[in-house]
């Protein structure tokens, strides 16, 4: 699997700056986002991902499990902390919870891992995915413009 193309799309905005205030949509909007919870989610999304990602393709049902499970409420975790949230942006969560439970159920014992990599490859490739990627990157950068996402450490090799 390359989850290289899914970190870069959500870990890729690596905004200048640092440290910003929390930001108004408009003020009729009445809506403040933490910007610094948001990219710390957004962080948090990549690692369990990434996690998520590795213990698939070593077929670790012991890893993959629990990284799933912090996959699926990550995703969720960086729509609270974007309020406003164009819904075009839903289907980035949809999808990451629906692959989340995925992994679950095979770990049950509905399946093998190994193909799962496969099918993260073409879920998360998908176009419209893709797309709900960059609405949920184009909102942040919008409201946050000066904060930068954590980088996450890399994988303990």
């Amino acid at each position: 699997m390359r989850p290289v193309v899914l970190l870069a799309g959500l870990c890729g905005v690596a905004l200048a700056g640092c440290g910003s205030p929390a930001s108004t949509l408009s003020p009729a909007d009445n809506i403040s986002i933490d910007c610094q919870a948001a990219a710390q989610a957004i962080a948090d999304y990549s690692v369990a991902f990434r996690d998520m990602a590795v213990a698939l393709e070593a077929s670790d049902a012991g890893t993959a499990g629990p990284a799933a499970a912090e996959f699926g409420l990550s995703a969720r975790a960086i729509v609270d902390q974007l309020p406003g949230l164009p819904q075009e942006a839903q289907g980035f969560v949809a999808v990451s919870q629906r692959f989340a439970d995925r992994v679950r159920d095979v770990i049950s014992g509905n399946g093998d891992l190994p193909p799962l990599a496969v099918e993260a490859e073409t879920q998360f490739g998908d176009q419209a995915f893709v797309e709900s990627v960059d609405v949920v990157e184009g909102f942040f950068s919008s409201n946050c413009p000066t904060t930068i996402i954590p980088t996450p450490s890399p994988t303990p090799s």
